[in-house]
């Protein structure tokens, strides 16, 4: 029997059904056993084919015949509703209990929620799983959507419960099954590991998540903070679950999370927990939240484990506002502002000494907000706004600078301040606070600009920190002072200002570092502005400090140079003005004017006058007078002047009243004492004032006053003193002042009138000036070259006319006179007498320079005749009309001479005359020395040369020891002076050390050593050696030997020069019995010990060695010559056999050693063999038998002098001072040169039209030749002999024939220097223009007859 009741048949092929749940198949009767027979078959399913147990499987294929597949399988949740359509509740308990039965069935130990799944899943697409959301509605639940249940009984929280049941969660119960049938059975313990179990947190999270909170009622934060607590204590199984993949995400999808503004809400988005979120205002924050996407949660201390887990930072109320609020603080309404602010100001900064970190993290990120709005709505920075509790604020800020409402309460003050409202005026902004004054100031000093600068000013002295910051440096420049008003602060102002106005008269604002202090008015008034006392800031500072403030501001402790000279101009130019409309000043004015005065004077004494500030305040009138009540220039004041020496308006003396300023004066320019250069300045403001116009009687007053006092003080100091200005003035002949360079001084009244027609501004003169001068020449001479007027005689230059040039020759008068001038006497006598003038006039005695520079004067006088001599006036190059004059004597002063021009008809008419013009020209090369002496000189030039001492001594003229050149000669003959060759065999051969000091023989030439090879030597003769005197000067090196010593000589005109031994000799003493020289063999043994060849020999060849070795070859060759005079037989006439021997062997050794071998194997003894004849030392024979016939007169004559002296004077026969003392060589030199300059001559005369240099040439043969027989003759006088003049060179050879061609050739050529320099011509001729070319074959002709005569007198 089925279910239906119908009786079937068993069938194989339609098993059926064996259950006791046959209630779930009554959809479908016929598949199943009827209920109550089930219980027979169980036992026999197993063991027939046509019994089936009811698996789930089975069920779940039969399972579309009971219930409609699409409403029940095709959606995971459908309503419950109790019609035909769906399953009852009877139904539903029933399956589940079956469900129950099967699972039970199968024996698994670890049935998990998976497992149980797995079983399940045939069904699992079903809605058969009972559920609910409320008391009322039920719902069936696919099987596969059963985590999406949860089962309320194993919910033990009861708030939790309900707060499942308000949210409308799916849920599961026992009273679902509230059919008899299943009443107090429990039905569902299948069905609780199939939903959520509250044991189970990660299902629950899983049943949460599938939940539409949007749909359900609001839940209170009491409702979900179980919910955080449970799953913040099961945190940990829910990490190790699998169940839930992603689980922060299903935590934060939860809205439980409570809001800081009592909202709960997912956390999703940028979600912040605040700490002690309940003090936080809530003000606008839902708005802000809205607006930034951030949430900020409560923070629950209990939850931080899962908060920390979510990820949710954590921050204070302080960290909130300085990361999150603060930041975004513009999407805050603008009612919500406030209460923020106030909550951070009251709250989270209250007024501390020390903030935290995080606080002044807080405090920045405010600095940064713009949250003060003005009145056009935009927000502001607390930083872009100004306390009106600091008065620069204040008075400088307009009302739009400070905080409006309700910021500009004191409550916010101090908030305000902390985060950046200006409280305290910076350094940027007081200098431009200080720019804003100046440039309202440049429209004048207002009340309001005043105000402004006291504040300004008032804040800048009691700023704490100003030499710290650098304030001061900033506003030096800056003009924002007010000034100091003179004539209403100083106590004499109003009267300063009478005397100047004050400089920009006060009316403008000033700057430090162009102002000063008030306690420097007297000193810069005028010139500066100054500031008032109590606007230094430096007032309250003390020591150090005042001075760096000072020099910060640049204030300097005195007023600059600049300043004060500026002053003193303002002032000095002011009173000049009053001076001219007022001239008598009140008293009111002198005593500030004495005051103003002394300040500046003191400020000049105690910092000096620089040259800059001289040359400004020389300009002006700097100097005030009390006593006379004006002020004059410094350069018209002497401090110490008489009262006589005041010349009023251009002399006055320094003032009493300020006299201890008087060095200031004198270094302003003011003179100490008067002198010629105070009234020279005088006289060049007087020209300044009258310009070219005559002066009337009170200038020429002013004029003879200033001059008589300047001649007076240049004759009373009697000095060349300059006068230190550019220019001097006089008065000319027409009342004129004028340079005085341009005036010319009248000296001769002659010369005056033969140029009269010239024209010249003559100098007024001292005579119409009634100036008393005795010598107005010397007294214009007074005056320094460059003041000094032009000396008519100097200007106007008197010569000869060329008719006279022309004539003009030398004769017998000239001759004889010139003979007298240039003899020793005349010289000697000249110096007596012009030394005898100077000591009687008490000057300095001469000197020896002075006698040898008037001696050299009188040696270059030359004198010619000229029948009738005649002069002109020549000027600026012309002759001046009617200036012609005769003359009796002219003298006219050229490069190295004066030439004296003697008229032959005054000589023969008034001979004294000649000779006093003549005297008067000596004068004047003695410097004008001789004065009254001149008569005695006249007669000097008239006598002869003999008794010119003996007039002297008549005219009792001081008696002085001075002999020219020409006559003294002392005992030591001057470096580089000639030895004679008579004296050369006085000079010692041997090789001998010399000392410092030492007169020494030096061969400066021998023709045998020095002219091998050169042509030279044909023209001399071979005794021509030239050995002169010199001096060892040092000792370069001694050597060994004498022969390695090196010394420095001193030759002529104390020319220095290293030379060898070589070339030195000394002097010795010869004997009476012959004349070995002293030998190194034996230097101390007398002469009569016989002297051994051997050490003879010996002594030779070291010497030779030593020289072969050592020296060159013209050395040795003076070594070889000076052992062969040493022992030369002429020179040893009383040993000639041993002598040559000696020379014999001298010979061998050069031999040998000239071929390069040795000489100390040669035998010392002689083998009496004859000796070969060596030509090289036979050339000295002649030489040497010169030399003796020279000793043997020297001893003839000199017997009484044998063991003295070597001489003692002038005419001793001393070795350079022997009479006559000819010099063959020299002569033979300069005839040489004669030769040369003829020819030089001879080969131009052809080819050149330069006939005054052929003449020159044939004048300078002739002179040369000429002196050549002076040297052979005496080369003392030759040597003396300075003058060019041919006559004058032969008249003392007593060679009639050379004197007459010499004056023919002289007479040719006429003066010596006429050959060569255009001035000794009458303009605008020249030397090359007057001699022609038959002058030139004259003189050449001439020339080569006196040296044709010369070379016949030699030889």
């Amino acid at each position: 029997m089925t279910i239906s009741r119908k009786v079937a048949v068993f069938s194989s092929s339609e098993p059926l059904i064996v259950t006791s749940f046959t209630d779930l198949l009554t959809s479908i009767p016929d598949v199943a056993l009827h209920a109550e027979i089930a219980d027979l078959y169980m036992e026999h399913i197993t063991q027939s084919s046509s019994l089936m147990v009811m698996q789930i499987g089975t069920f779940a294929s039969m399972l579309p015949r009971i219930l409609v597949h699409q409403k029940f399988a095709c959606k995971s949740l459908i309503p419950w509703q109790q019609n035909t359509d769906f399953p009852s509740h009877q139904w539903i308990a029933s399956l589940w209990q079956y469900l129950n039965t099967e699972i039970n069935k199968i024996s698994e130990k670890n049935k998990t929620e998976g497992w149980l799944r797995n079983q399940l899943e045939p069904l699992s697409t079903w809605c058969l799983l009972p559920a609910r959301r409320d008391t009322l509605n039920f719902f069936l639940c696919s099987i596969k959507d059963s985590s999406k249940i949860i089962d309320l009984d194993s919910v033990t929280e009861k708030t939790c419960a309900r707060a499942l049941e308000k949210v409308k969660i799916l849920h599961f119960g026992q009273t679902m099954f509230n059919c008899d049938k299943f009443k107090n059975v429990r039905t569902v313990e299948l069905v609780p590991n199939l939903v959520a179990n509250w044991k189970n947190p990660d299902a629950v999270l899983f049943a949460l998540s599938a939940v539409d909170f949007s749909e359900c009622e609001s839940l209170s934060e009491i409702e979900t903070e179980p919910f955080l607590y449970y799953f913040c204590k099961n945190l940990d199984s829910l990490k190790q679950s699998q169940v839930f993949p992603n689980l922060k995400a299903g935590l934060k999808s939860l809205p439980f999370y409570p809001t800081v503004i009592g909202r709960l809400v997912p956390l999703a988005g940028d979600v912040h927990a605040v700490k002690s979120s309940y003090e936080l205002p809530k003000a606008g924050l839902d708005h802000w939240s809205a607006v930034t996407g951030r949430t900020l949660l409560k923070y629950n201390e209990l939850l931080k484990t899962l908060i920390k887990y979510l990820g949710v930072p954590t921050l204070t109320l302080t960290e909130v506002y300085s990361s999150l609020l603060i930041p975004s603080f513009h999407h805050f309404p603008g009612s919500a502002k406030p209460d923020h602010l106030k909550f951070i100001k009251e709250s989270l900064l209250q007024k501390s000494e020390n903030y935290s970190d995080e606080q002044w993290q807080l405090i920045e990120k405010l600095r940064m907000l713009p949250f003060i709005e003005t009145s056009d709505g935009k927000p502001h920075r607390a930083e872009t706004f100004y306390s009106r509790n600091q008065v620069v604020f204040a008075t400088m800020c307009p009302d739009s600078a400070f905080p409006p409402a309700p910021y500009n309460e004191d409550e916010w003050y101090n908030f305000l301040v902390l985060i950046g409202l200006q409280a305290v005026v910076t350094v940027e902004q007081f200098v431009n606070f200080a720019k804003e004054v100046e440039r309202l100031g440049l429209g004048g000093i207002s009340k309001d600009v005043a105000k402004k600068s006291a504040i300004l000013i008032e804040h800048l002295c009691r700023r704490p920190k100003k030499i710290q910051e650098g304030i001061l440096g900033r506003v030096k420049d800056i003009k924002f002072l007010l000034p100091y008003v003179v004539d209403k602060e100083h106590e004499t102002g109003t009267v300063l200002t009478q005397i100047h106005p004050q400089f920009q008269a006060a009316k403008t604002l000033v700057c430090f570092s162009e102002s000063l202090g008030p306690q420097h008015c007297y000193c810069v008034w005028t010139s500066c502005t100054m500031f008032r006392t109590k606007d230094d800031p430096s007032e309250s500072e003390y020591g150090d400090k005042k001075k760096i403030v000072h020099s910060q501001l640049w204030i300097p402790d005195s007023p600059p140079a600049n300043i004060v000279v500026q002053h003193v101009l303002n002032i000095c130019t002011s009173m000049a003005k009053m001076q001219k409309k007022l001239p008598i000043q009140s008293e009111d004015i002198v005593d500030s004017l004495k005051k103003v005065m002394k300040a500046v004077y003191e400020y000049l004494q105690d910092n000096g006058i620089s040259d800059a500030m001289k040359e400004k305040l020389t300009a002006t009138c700097t100097i005030y007078l009390p006593e006379k009540q004006i002020f004059v220039a410094a350069d018209k004041v002497v401090t110490r002047l008489s009262v006589d020496e005041v010349i009023d308006g251009y002399v006055y003396s320094g003032p009493l009243s300020f006299g201890e300023f008087f060095p200031v004066f004198e270094a302003l320019g003011a003179a100490k004492t008067a002198s010629a250069n105070t009234f020279a300045c005088a006289l060049q403001k007087l020209q300044g004032q009258v310009g070219n116009k005559e002066l009337n009687p009170n200038e020429l007053l002013v004029v003879k006053t200033a001059l008589n006092l300047l001649f007076k003080k240049y004759l009373r100091n009697n000095t060349g003193t300059s006068l230190d200005l550019c220019s001097l003035f006089l008065p000319n002949c027409d009342n004129i002042m004028t340079l005085s360079t341009k005036l010319v001084f009248s000296d001769n009244s002659s010369l005056r009138q033969r140029v009269k027609k010239l024209k010249p501004n003559f100098f007024l003169g001292f005579r119409k000036l009634e100036i008393d001068v005795i010598n107005p020449l010397h007294t214009i001479l007074l005056l320094p070259p460059e003041h000094r007027p032009t000396i008519l005689s100097k200007v106007m230059k008197e010569q000869l006319t060329d008719t006279c040039i022309g004539s003009a020759c030398k004769g017998s008068i000239s001759s004889k006179i010139l003979t007298v001038i240039q003899t020793p006497e005349f010289i000697s006598g000249l110096v007596r007498l012009v030394n005898h003038e100077k000591i009687t006039k008490e000057l300095r005695p001469l000197e020896r320079a002075d006698c040898e520079k008037l001696e050299h004067n009188l040696s270059n006088i030359e004198l010619f005749e000229v029948e009738c001599l005649e002069t002109c006036i020549i000027y600026d190059g012309n002759i001046v009309e009617g200036s012609e004059s005769t003359q009796t004597c002219v003298t006219v002063e050229e490069q190295q001479s004066l030439s004296i021009y003697i008229s032959t008809d005054a000589m023969t008419i008034d001979e004294d005359s000649v000779y006093s013009r003549l005297s008067f020209a000596i004068n004047a090369l003695t410097g004008y020395h001789l004065g009254q002496s001149c008569a005695i000189l006249m007669k000097l030039l008239k006598c002869e040369p003999q008794v010119i001492h003996g007039i002297l001594d008549m005219f009792k003229i001081t008696a002085f020891d001075y002999s020219s050149s020409q006559m003294c000669r002392t005992v030591f003959p001057p470096p580089g002076t000639i030895i004679p060759e008579k004296f050369h065999f006085m000079l010692d051969n041997s090789f001998s050390y010399f000392k410092e000091g030492e007169y020494a023989g030096y061969e400066v030439y021998d023709p045998l050593i020095d002219d091998e090879g050169d042509d030279l030597t044909g023209e001399m003769e071979a005794g021509d050696v030239f050995i002169v005197y010199v001096i060892i000067k040092k000792v370069v090196t001694l050597g060994e030997t004498p022969l390695q010593a090196r010394y420095i000589i001193e030759g002529k005109d104390g020319a220095e020069k290293e030379v060898c031994a070589t070339q030195l000799y000394k002097f010795f003493r010869d004997t009476e019995d012959g004349m070995i020289e002293i030998s190194i063999v034996s230097p101390d043994s007398p002469l009569e010990v016989p002297l051994a060849l051997e050490d003879v020999l010996r002594e030779i060849r070291n010497t030779l060695k030593e020289a072969w070795a050592m020296l060159g070859e013209r050395d040795r060759n003076r070594v070889k010559k000076r052992l062969y005079f040493k022992w030369h037989p002429d020179k040893n006439p009383d040993r000639s056999d041993f002598c040559n021997e000696v020379c014999k062997y001298i010979g061998i050794y050069i031999e040998r050693l000239e071929k390069g071998l040795t000489i100390d194997d040669i035998q010392d003894e002689t083998d009496g063999g004859s000796s070969t004849d060596y030509a090289w030392f036979h050339q000295f024979n002649d030489r040497t038998s010169r030399h003796r016939s020279y000793q043997r007169e020297y001893q003839h004559s000199h017997h009484h002098f044998r063991g003295g002296s070597y001489g003692s004077g002038y005419g001793s026969g001393s070795y350079h001072q022997s009479k006559g003392n000819p010099d063959l060589s020299e002569a033979r030199r300069w005839l040489r040169q004669a030769r040369a300059d003829l020819d030089a001559g001879r080969e131009v005369l052809g080819l050149s039209r330069a006939y005054n240099w052929i003449c020159f040439m044939g004048q300078q043969a002739a002179e040369k030749a000429i002196k050549s027989m002076l040297y052979n003759k005496d080369s003392r006088q030759a040597d003396v002999m300075r003058t060019h003049d041919l006559s004058s060179l032969s008249s003392g050879l007593g060679n009639p024939s050379l004197t007459s061609l010499a004056s023919q050739l002289q007479n040719v050529i006429q003066d010596f220097n006429r050959l060569r320099y255009p001035d000794r011509l009458a303009y605008p001729r020249i030397p090359a223009d007057v001699y022609t070319q038959a002058d030139a074959s004259q003189a050449c002709e001439l020339a080569g007859k006196i040296v044709c005569l010369v070379e016949q007198s030699l030889h």
